[in-house]
């Protein structure tokens, strides 16, 4: 391309004062020998349109050039950037201007689709009668409950399958070979229970699945009970972030001698909560999140999340909310105090959260948010227990853990020796990264101040073909 066929256009660009600044005064640049009558050229405006929408004036932060550190008689350029790991690549050799800590939390959950229990098989073979015979290439599984005439499919092509009544009688002679129906299979009239034998030698009981109807075959699930979990039988641990340190480096390579800042959990914990709505923060995958803060730039701690485990005990104060004869299970509930009213923001380590109106109309092992209260009602299974006694007994043995947002934020000071170590924290020039050591990981937000050369060219670099658009 040659330049010469452009003219030459006013670097003054308009600040929302109506004054101007010279923009090619700011950068420098080669002189071409050319001269002009700046008089006879109007200014630019300065205002520029973001990738989402909103309008900046890149005129209100150009000021004189730098060369390798910010000018400190001018305000400072203030970028702030937001992830689990931050890089900046225009940082000015400063102090941090802030730092947030924005807490997670980690939980599996499983569909309960897997029919297969691996941890229940036995060694050897079915005979004609339904009975286990030695066999030291075969395994078996045991009595898997299913629907009578259902399709199901397995992950193994090599398997036989024989079918059994209620009673856990078999119901045919012969075993079904699944090889010879794609690794699908329906169930008869009178089947309430298959079981299932394969060659352990060839295919291994940590790979099968055995789902009903159309559910996938992958990815692979581990037996959890056939419901979902978080269940009772099958509870899922809440992994919460425990203390950390975070660094501050001018590379991501092993050779880097970070800056570091220890973070020691409060005693009120640090925990987060995934909602769908109204959320204090939202992270780079787009998942909003209720959770406790550290700020370091204001010395605060933020508690917005409680975690409370639940053993029965009688100061919880539990109740039996109803008991309907054609349901499969019973409600209790208690109240939480503190808690955020009808937002459904609450985990728990072996209840699901229904979020749904109609959770009471049916399912056990499920829990939901009242709407108008700050209770939370659980329903379990009949097969498990029956009355309010035997849930708190049962709650002795397996503690119920909840973590729940509260009505209104608690705020508590930091120390003194954390502001400290915070405020040693410093950008490099040219490149900082930002990272941390947390298990689940923390999310960040960081204020860094930008080298103001570096922000210009950065910023004009990426508008150069918007002001040649303009200029044409």
């Amino acid at each position: 391309m040659n330049i010469d066929q452009y003219s030459p256009q006013s670097g003054r660009f308009l600040k929302e004062d109506g004054t101007y600044v010279n923009i090619a005064d700011a950068l420098g640049g080669t002189e071409t020998g050319q001269m002009a009558d700046i008089e006879k050229y109007t200014p630019r405006t300065g205002r520029f349109i973001k990738e989402d929408g909103t309008v900046i004036n890149i005129a209100e932060n150009i000021g004189g050039g730098g060369s390798g550190s910010s000018d400190d008689s001018a305000p400072p350029i203030v970028e702030t950037y937001n992830g689990q790991t931050i890089q900046c690549s225009m940082s000015a050799d400063r102090p941090l201007k802030g730092l947030n800590l924005y807490a997670t939390c980690k939980q599996q959950t499983y569909s309960g689709k897997n029919l297969f229990n691996k941890d229940t098989i036995e060694d050897g073979t079915l005979n004609d009668a339904g009975q286990i015979v030695p066999n030291e290439a075969v395994k078996t599984s045991d009595f898997i409950k299913v629907k009578p005439s259902t399709q199901y499919k397995s992950s193994f092509n090599s398997a036989q399958i024989k079918f059994y009544t209620a009673e856990k009688e078999p119901v045919q002679t012969e075993s079904i070979d699944v090889a010879t129906s794609t690794n699908n299979f329906t169930t008869g009239e009178s089947t309430e229970y298959i079981r299932y034998s394969f060659n352990s030698q060839s295919q291994t009981p940590e790979t099968l699945i055995i789902v009903e109807g159309t559910n996938k075959l992958t990815p692979y699930e581990p037996y959890v009970g056939g419901i979902p979990s978080p269940n009772g039988d099958y509870p899922q641990e809440i992994q919460t972030i425990s203390d950390f340190t975070v660094e501050v480096k001018n590379s991501m390579g092993e050779v880097a001698a970070p800056q570091t800042l220890n973070v020691a959990i409060p005693e009120q914990g640090f925990y987060g909560i995934p909602v769908s709505a109204d959320g204090n923060y939202t992270d780079a995958e787009g998942q909003q999140w209720i959770c406790d803060e550290i700020d370091f730039k204001r010395g605060k701690y933020v508690q917005r999340v409680r975690k409370v485990i639940l053993d029965g005990s009688k100061s919880e104060r539990w109740q039996r909310y109803r008991d309907l004869p054609e349901n499969n299970y019973i409600t209790v509930f208690r109240k939480f105090e503190g808690t955020k009213i009808s937002q459904k923001t609450s985990i728990c380590n072996m209840f699901i959260n229904k979020r749904d109106p109609v959770w009471d109309t049916g399912g056990f092992w499920v829990y939901a948010d009242h709407s108008t209260l700050s209770n939370k009602y659980f329903n379990i299974p009949k097969t498990t227990m029956i009355t309010l006694e035997e849930w708190e007994t049962w709650l002795s043995t397996h503690p119920l853990e909840v973590l729940y947002s509260l009505a209104t934020p608690v705020e508590y000071d930091l120390t003194d020796e954390q502001i400290e170590q915070f405020k040693k924290l410093k950008s490099y020039y040219g490149t900082t990264y930002i990272d941390n050591s947390a298990v689940p990981a923390c999310n960040m937000t960081a204020e860094i101040i930008a080298d103001t050369k570096l922000y210009i060219d950065s910023k004009f670099a990426t508008l150069a073909g918007q002001i040649l658009e303009v200029g044409a």
